[in-house]
């Protein structure tokens, strides 16, 4: 456990960019947008997504959402400033500060982001408690996949990678109960990994889910 993050230090400093250099990344996000079939945002709420950003993303033909709250935006970085995404990522303290549940069952705070996105697919990470996954079709589904890992030496990235792999899992049509699983494979194979030595292969994802199922 010496490799465990102990705090966290971030500037109060947002991203900056004068304006040609912030129409010239909207322009690029916008032709981006429409060349892709799967757009995955990775939200840190630092300055880089605005109004016009976020509203230009609803569009994509399928967004993936993980809108990260951390000491750098104060919780004021929630996920329901997406409220057309198709597949939303993100951890427990997250889902509730977005609902505005702190200690609700994560059932009913999945089912109130639901509602007020619009959104139909969520997992909810838990660390090494595993994850929760939710989907609305005829009726509001609800599953939990176990975590995977023994020990581990760090945790940095490991929200980011599940979201990575499951998001195209998703898109794609597999259920959520079987993309959760694989997301608990990354997300155990990221916590023995130190810092960002190296990226989540996929034959090892591969490799570890037929280890699995044998």
């Amino acid at each position: 456990d010496f490799n465990k993050k102990l705090f966290d230090v971030y500037s109060s400093r947002e991203i900056s960019m004068t304006h040609p250099e912030r129409q010239e990344f909207r322009d690029m996000l916008q032709g981006a947008i429409g060349l892709h079939d799967v757009v995955i945002v990775n939200d840190f709420g630092h300055g880089l997504i605005g109004d016009i950003e976020r509203n230009a993303l609803q569009h994509a033909g399928f967004l993936a959402v993980n809108c990260q709250t951390n000491a750098g935006n104060y919780g004021f970085n929630l996920v329901t400033k997406y409220p057309k995404a198709n597949y939303v990522c993100i951890d427990d303290p997250e889902a509730r500060l977005a609902a505005g549940m702190q200690r609700d069952a994560i059932s009913s705070v999945a089912f109130t982001l639901s509602r007020k996105m619009d959104c139909k697919r969520f997992l909810i990470t838990h660390g090494r408690f595993g994850a929760d996954w939710f989907h609305q079709q005829t009726e509001f589904r609800v599953g939990k996949a176990p975590a995977l890992a023994q020990g581990g030496v760090d945790t940095m990235g490991c929200g980011d990678a599940v979201m990575a792999v499951t998001a195209p899992l998703v898109a794609a049509g597999l259920d959520m109960s079987s993309a959760a699983l694989v997301g608990n494979i990354v997300g155990a194979i990221k916590v023995s990994i130190l810092g960002h030595r190296r990226h989540v292969g996929r034959q090892e994802i591969i490799q570890t889910v037929e280890a699995l199922l044998a």
